[in-house]
């Protein structure tokens, strides 16, 4: 399978999970897609322990990412998060207080010398339900993509040695958010600091959480 294949089953099962969405945070369901030496996918969704921390999606990357790429044998990964955006530069770093502010669903993809970010619109129905519409390219290796999530993620792949063999579980198996204890927290204590929000849901420090591109 080649990188542009992976992009499109990643980019293709994102929207159709999220095109099912029934609840009004289901959006802030992070998961891990990849794809190991033995052409198996995994799907490992973010512990919800960690997404109760400041920043703990990237103390999640940090920390536990680079153990799962390396046992897993994963080459290729993708990772789904949401966020607050805003256009206005007032509101850089703090979106959420822009009352025009909008919502993403954010998709980084990334092979080891390669990295890619898509993002598609976030709505809200009556009821808060969220809908999504289409993927939209935001920024490549090209456009100096940089921040929090694409440096973990380069780390972890580029720190991966050779192959551990086929792992369980694969082809498509899951790890479910609740076979993690309720009192793990592998903190890695070079994720940085992080401004909350006053809202449950992720704080964005830039255009999207995690992500800065140079001109944005």
């Amino acid at each position: 399978m080649t990188f542009e294949d992976f992009r499109r089953w990643a980019l293709d099962r994102s929207l159709q999970a999220a095109r099912r969405w029934e609840e009004p945070y289901e959006d802030e369901i992070q998961v891990l897609l990849g794809l190991d030496d033995y052409g198996a996918f995994h799907v490992v969704p973010v512990p919800p322990i960690y997404l109760k921390k400041d920043r703990g999606h990237v103390h999640w990357l940090g920390g536990a990412l680079p153990d799962l790429v390396a046992n897993r044998s994963l080459h290729r990964i993708a990772f789904r998060s949401s966020a607050w955006a805003s256009t206005n530069p007032k509101y850089e770093d703090q979106p959420v207080e822009d009352p025009k502010r909008t919502e993403r669903l954010l998709l980084q993809i990334a092979e080891k010398g390669r990295f890619e970010s898509w993002m598609a619109p976030i709505k809200r129905s009556r009821s808060d339900v969220p809908t999504v519409g289409e993927w939209e390219l935001y920024a490549t290796d090209a456009d100096g993509l940089s921040g929090a999530l694409p440096k973990r993620i380069r780390i972890a792949l580029d720190k991966r040695a050779g192959s551990q063999g086929p792992t369980m579980p694969a082809a498509d198996m899951v790890l479910g958010p609740w076979d993690v204890p309720d009192d793990l927290f592998r903190c890695n204590p070079h994720a940085g600091h992080f401004r909350t929000r006053a809202s449950r849901r992720p704080v964005a420090t830039g255009p999207f959480s995690g992500l800065s591109r140079p001109g944005r």
